[in-house]
């Protein structure tokens, strides 16, 4: 997402930071919430305010989606995600190797 001279990562907003704000392939808004190591319970309502802030200063007929991605999802994340439409929720698995360079 591109808003003036604002780009969507690390998309400033009233109270913090969304780490990612995309447009899907309807030009819909979409918040990513990123996350090093577990996603935990209040990184929820971390997503949700910022999804609200979206959906409040940009109007739009689809309300925004969600998603948070982590290394690892509790859970206590899963159930409380299941009740917010909207929002998903990803893993992530990184893979490193090294080679010499001569």
């Amino acid at each position: 997402f591109k808003d003036g001279d604002k780009d969507g990562v690390e998309y400033s907003v009233d109270s913090g930071f969304i780490d990612l704000l995309t447009l899907d392939q309807d030009r819909n808004f979409v918040v990513v919430e990123l996350k090093l190591g577990k996603g935990r319970n209040k990184a929820l309502g971390q997503l949700l305010y910022y999804m609200g802030w979206i959906d409040a200063n940009f109007a739009r007929a689809k309300p925004c989606r969600g998603m948070i991605i982590a290394k690892d999802i509790p859970e206590e994340l899963v159930l409380a995600a299941k009740r917010v439409p909207g929002v998903s929720l990803f893993k992530y698995n990184l893979s490193v190797s090294v080679e010499k360079v001569a």
